[in-house]
């Protein structure tokens, strides 16, 4: 993360751990930084979770995509459940035909539904 980015981080963590204040943060300042936290494998499942929902309100779609797709597949239904509402705003065949078989075919039956809307 560039040194700007780690700045503004600290400033948003008065305790040490991600929020979504410092996701929202960094989603608007910095998009590829929180794409590389995204895909960096640190996060836990409910901040992952967190930070997916917050790329959603990139501008970049491909950056959307790119950052979020992989995170369609991830164990945790609650990590798939983020990145399906953070691509919610991004959709191109692609994102379709990955939730369409979500929608018939993932283990999690509410993921199923969210899949199908």
């Amino acid at each position: 993360m560039s040194k700007e980015a780690q700045e503004a981080v600290f400033l948003c963590l008065p305790c040490g751990d991600p929020c979504v204040l410092v996701f929202d943060m960094l989603v608007s300042h910095f998009p590829h930084e929180l794409a590389k936290v995204i895909s960096g494998g640190q996060l836990e499942p409910a901040n992952l979770t967190f930070a997916a929902e917050a790329m959603g309100q990139c501008k970049d779609d491909d950056l959307v995509r790119n950052t979020l797709i992989p995170l369609l597949r991830h164990d945790e239904a609650i990590v798939r459940e983020g990145a399906i509402y953070g691509l919610e705003n991004h959709k191109n065949s692609d994102v379709s035909a990955v939730l369409s078989w979500m929608a018939q075919n993932d283990p999690s039956p509410c993921i199923r539904d969210l899949a199908t809307e």
